[in-house]
C-alpha cells in the first residue's frame, strides 16, 4: 500500500542519514520517489499542508493561496476539491481526526484553527488562538514576530486528547492543545539546543513548516522550509534529529526546496512531504528504515 510511488515506476535509491551524531536506534530515511502535484487551474499551486486519510489511499492537502480542501491521489492527481468560505484563506496545515470525524486546518496570519466537522454536514468552525485558555502565558512570544511567522503545521495525537500545532518562527514554537481546542496546555520553544539547527541556515532564519505525529516512535516529524530538512523530535527526551531532504531527478541529486506539509503512514514506515514550489511542486516519498 505504501509503495504507491514506487509502483508508478519512480523508485530510486538515495539514503539520508541523520545530520548529527545520534543514538544507534535513530532511523534512516531513504528516498523512494516523487510525483508532480501542482494544478494551477484548480488553485493548487502553493501546497502548504498534508495529511494521510485513514485508509492510507489518499491525502488531504491545502494551498495557502486558495480557500479549498483538496484530496490528493498518490500518483499526484487531484481527486477532489471542497470549496470553503472565501474568508477561510491563508491555510497552512491540515490534519485528520478520524475519531472525532473532523478535518483540522490552521490559518497563518489569522492565528486561528478551522475545523470541518464531517459528521455535522461538513460544518465549519473557527477557533482563534487568542481566545483559548492559556494564551496569555505565551502572548509575548507572538508579539515579537511578524504575522507571516504565525501558525503552520498541525497534527492530531489519537487517543491522547491532543492537537499539536506549530508557530513558524520568531520563535519556533510547538503548542499542545486540548482536543476540543479550548485550551493551550503547554508550549515549547524549538531551540537550537534541542537540535533544531542547520549548518547552512542561521538560527533566526530556520523555520518549521509542517508536523506529523509518529505513534510508532512516540515522536513528531517536523519539516523546515528554509532548512530544507525534516526533524524527528522526541519531546520527552528533548532531542531533535535533523535529516537533509534530497531527491533524485533522474540521475541528478537535488535538495527539496520549500518543504511544507508532512505525513506519515500508520505503520511508521513511509514519510511523505509536499513542497511549495509553484508549478514545480511535488509529493515526495521516503522509506523510514
Amino acid at each position: 500500500m505504501w509503495n504507491s510511488l514506487a509502483a508508478a515506476g519512480l523508485v530510486a535509491a538515495a539514503a539520508l542519514s541523520p545530520a548529527r551524531a545520534v543514538a544507534d536506534e535513530a532511523p534512516v530515511l531513504r528516498f523512494v520517489g516523487s510525483v508532480p502535484i501542482a494544478d494551477r487551474a484548480a488553485g493548487f499551486d502553493e501546497p502548504s499542508g498534508l495529511a494521510l486519510l485513514a485508509d492510507g489511499r489518499a491525502f488531504l492537502s491545502v494551498s495557502d493561496d486558495s480557500h479549498a480542501l483538496y484530496t490528493l491521489a498518490p500518483d499526484g492527481r487531484l481527486a477532489d476539491r471542497l470549496k470553503l468560505a472565501k474568508r477561510i484563506d491563508g491555510l497552512e496545515g491540515v490534519a485528520l481526526d478520524a475519531v472525532g470525524q473532523r478535518v483540522l486546518m490552521v490559518r497563518e496570519e489569522a492565528r486561528e484553527l478551522v475545523t470541518l466537522d464531517l459528521g455535522d454536514g461538513a460544518k465549519v468552525r473557527r477557533f482563534p488562538l487568542e481566545r483559548m485558555a492559556g494564551f496569555a502565558a505565551i502572548a509575548s512570544l507572538w508579539a515579537a514576530g511578524e504575522d507571516t511567522d504565525g501558525l503552520e503545521g498541525i497534527t492530531v495525537v489519537p487517543g491522547a486528547d491532543r492537537v499539536v500545532v506549530l508557530k513558524e518562527n520568531a520563535p519556533r514554537l510547538m503548542m499542545d492543545l486540548s482536543a476540543d481546542l479550548s485550551t493551550i496546555r503547554s508550549a515549547m520553544i524549538l531551540s537550537a539546543d534541542l537540535g533544531f539547527l542547520d549548518d547552512d541556515t542561521g538560527d533566526d532564519r530556520l523555520d518549521v513548516s509542517g508536523i506529523a505525529h509518529d505513534p510508532v516512535r512516540d515522536a513528531f516529524w517536523i519539516s523546515s522550509d528554509t532548512g530544507r530538512r525534516v526533524f524527528l523530535f522526541d519531546p520527552a527526551a528533548g532531542r531533535a534529529i535533523g535529516y537533509p531532504l534530497v531527491w533524485l531527478d533522474g540521475d541528478r541529486r537535488r535538495e527539496v526546496h520549500n518543504a511544507e506539509g508532512v505525513a506519515l503512514s500508520a505503520d511508521g514506515t513511509r514519510l511523505f512531504i509536499v513542497n511549495d514550489d509553484g508549478a514545480e511542486s511535488r509529493l515526495f516519498e521516503y522509506a523510514v528504515e
